[in-house]
């Protein structure tokens, strides 16, 4: 400790006190980096506080049966230039206080000395809540239960269950990795945010983490550590259990340690790999989806969060001990802190400086660690938002209060509050900082998809419409009868048509007895009279393939179905008006009507198109789908009645029309059908949703207010 004013002048005030360390205090030896520290813990309040070999020194002398004034007359005979200022032997007293390490003989005054006791509490308190990833309630103490299973941690804490744990992960590995793609095929496959599939998860989950924090314990008393509590963690919303493992702390063998925040991440592995082998050797059916839901929320879980280094649990406490950097998260975002106080401000140091080497593992870890908290938490809430709006939108807000709003706040208060910073280079630094935000967050490319409802509807050729206007006179085939293709369907008459036809064959008559009166040598009258037959022959075989067309063929496989009337005798149709359907068995199409702001980017860019349909199995997932075709303009009119509101469609239908007119223009999509889905009845309403080129926050305002301004004027 360095000398730099002795003496204080509020000394009078606390050098009566007896302090002494409590009774139930434990300390133990580490060694970080070459050094010796002490780690103190007491038992009873749950507590641990590190300090260097020479503060411990000046803690082993505080005795209750002598004065804070005695013991630190005493330390500075005993240790020269290197004993505690007055101001330093308070500070130290007051942080084992707030760490509820000591014991005070008259209460009155450590209140108001120590005050920063009940503030630890109050801050560990908004710790267990403010972060919406992880909230903890504690129930129990488990202590007495896990000493009966000590034989059991004994023996998988050792090196047979080291060995077995290895050889079953090593054997799952050889058995799935010439199944890899299947196993892909079936993860991709499997509708995880279906009821069932969410209820399982719901069941599954839970389960492997109370196997996971089980392990912790067994770990814990298997070196003779406790456990005093139990209780329910609240991770990402969802309730899990939790142990707290702390007790490890005090292990003098960082080997050890690393165990203990290891052993529940060994038992998520084992789980998956167990199950790994049971998906492999099952067929399709409920054990096979549960072992494939085992498998990988044991191994996703275990990379995103509890092997992951960059968020503060289990790999986060491997690695601290295997760097030998003790509360490297907490001692990051100091150095951060300070960093930019002095960098941004001008401010002095005030925090002692560390090594080299540590200084590159906080600045490093520190600005890992806040950007895939921030990223992992934004598509956490993306996520869930996609499947349950309510979780997602609560989830959401509560990122952006703590992850935005509460620092904000804290850098508004530190702007305010103090007194030494310089005014004209904070708001200069505040200046360009808002700049930079809103210029970065205006250039980031921002997702671009549509999700509107799409119609089940049907190929061109099951569409039966009328080739010219005609009357129908008979009709081959019944209702909801199955036909083939080129099959009659109906008969049409046109008598202007067949009119037409024998005017044609009377004048090619006349022009053939014309033209046998004529001498060879009139050559220039015969070339008129066949330049008349050329033409009259092509209106007469075009004229007969048009009273061809009036027998109505189908088009494809199907079953026959009138579009409006059973009896098709006798109704007269306009050319090309709607007369009946050919259903198939399986073809279909998706046709949806797309807005105008929204289809206006389909001449420059093709979307990426996928459709949310039901399989095989009932669930519903997404198909990737092929844009058949669309309309170069937009239309006021839609294919389907389903598509708007008059038949629960998401389009305003025009309150004067027939239903397929609309208020505001559309354009019109055809989709193929995906290649094995099941069909569906036509008209049924289907999610689509279309991903196309990701614009900035900025071309989409600029684009939004262009479209308002056009629209205010009429332009």
């Amino acid at each position: 400790m360095t000398q730099t004013a002795l003496f204080s002048e509020h000394w009078y005030r606390v050098r009566g006190l007896h302090v002494a360390l409590a009774d139930d205090v434990e300390f133990r030896p580490h060694v970080y980096r070459g050094r010796r520290w002490w780690v103190l813990h007491r038992r009873s309040a749950r507590s641990t506080h590190r300090v260097d070999e020479t503060t411990f020194r000046v803690i082993a002398c505080l005795n209750d049966a002598r004065t804070l004034g005695d013991v630190w007359e005493e330390c500075l005979a005993s240790f020269g230039e290197d004993a505690p200022t007055q101001n330093q032997f308070v500070n130290l007293v007051s942080e084992l206080h707030e760490a509820q390490l000591l014991s005070v003989d008259r209460k009155l005054n450590a209140e108001r000395l120590f005050a920063r006791g009940e503030e630890a509490r109050q801050r560990e308190l908004r710790q267990r809540f403010i972060n919406p990833l992880f909230m903890r309630f504690a129930l129990l103490d488990p202590d007495r239960l896990l000493t009966r299973a000590t034989p059991l941690g004994r023996l998988l804490f050792d090196r047979p269950g080291y060995v077995t744990l290895t050889v079953l992960m090593l054997t799952t590995l050889g058995v799935l990795a010439p199944q890899l793609e299947q196993l892909l095929a079936e993860a991709g496959a499997l509708d995880w945010a279906s009821p069932v599939n969410a209820m399982a998860l719901l069941l599954i989950y839970p389960l492997m983490k109370l196997a996971h924090e089980t392990a912790h314990g067994m770990a814990v008393k298997r070196f003779g550590g406790e456990v005093h509590e139990v209780g329910i963690s609240l991770l990402v919303l969802l309730p899990v259990p939790y142990i707290d493992a702390s007790a490890a702390s005090l292990f003098s063998d960082k080997g050890r340690r690393m165990l203990v925040a290891a052993a529940g991440i060994l038992a998520e592995l084992g789980l998956a790999a167990a199950a790994g082998l049971i998906w492999a050797a099952s067929s399709p059916g409920v054990v096979h989806d549960i072992a494939l839901m085992v498998l990988f929320v044991g191994t996703l879980s275990t990379l995103l969060f509890n092997a992951n280094p960059l968020l503060k649990f289990d790999g986060y406490f491997v690695l601290a001990d295997w760097a030998e950097l003790p509360n490297l998260a907490e001692r990051s975002r100091a150095w951060w802190l300070q960093f930019s106080r002095r960098v941004l401000f001008g401010l002095p140091d005030t925090q002692p400086s560390a090594p080299v080497d540590e200084v590159r593992w906080l600045a490093i870890y520190g600005a890992l660690a806040a950007t895939y908290r921030l990223v992992l938490t934004v598509s956490i809430a993306l996520m869930l938002g996609s499947a349950y709006f309510l979780f997602g939108v609560v989830l959401a807000v509560w990122v952006l209060a703590t992850g935005i709003g509460l620092p904000l706040l804290r850098f508004l208060r530190f702007l305010t509050r103090t007194p030494t910073l310089n005014r004209v280079r904070a708001a200069t630094v505040c200046g360009l900082a808002t700049v930079l935000i809103v210029g970065g967050l205006g250039m980031l490319p921002m997702r671009n998809a549509v999700v509107t409802d799409g119609v089940v509807w049907l190929p061109d050729n099951a569409i039966v419409r009328a080739p010219l206007g005609c009357e129908i006179t008979r009709t081959m085939v019944a209702s909801q009868s199955p036909v083939n293709v080129d099959d009659p369907l109906f008969h049409c008459d046109n008598p202007a048509l067949t009119t037409l036809l024998r005017v044609v064959q009377a004048q090619q008559d006349e022009l053939a007895a014309e033209s046998a009166g004529l001498q060879m040598t009139d050559r220039l009258n015969k070339t008129l009279i066949e330049t008349k037959q050329s033409t009259l022959t092509a209106q007469y075989a075009n004229t007969r393939d048009q009273l061809a067309s009036l027998e109505v063929r189908a088009g494809i496989n199907g079953t026959f179905v009138p579009a409006e009337e059973p009896e098709l005798t006798g109704r007269y149709l306009r050319q090309g008006e709607l007369a009946a359907y050919v259903i198939p068995a399986a073809a279909r199409t998706i046709r949806v009507a797309l807005e105008q702001n929204d289809g206006d980017a389909l001449a420059s860019t093709e979307p990426v198109i996928a459709v949310r349909l039901p399989d095989a199995g009932g669930s519903f997932r997404a198909y990737p789908v092929r844009l058949l075709r669309h309309s170069p303009r937009t239309l006021r009119s839609v294919p389907s009645v389903s598509l708007t509101t008059a038949g629960g469609g998401p389009l305003t239908a025009d309150p004067e029309g027939d239903g397929l007119a609309v208020l505001e223009p559309v354009y019109d999509l055809e989709l193929d059908w995906p290649a094995g889905v099941p069909a569906l009845p036509i008209g049924r309403h289907v999610s689509v949703r279309l991903e196309r080129e990701p614009k900035t926050v900025f071309s989409r305002l600029y684009a939004a207010t262009r479209r308002t301004f056009l629209e205010q004027f009429g332009a």
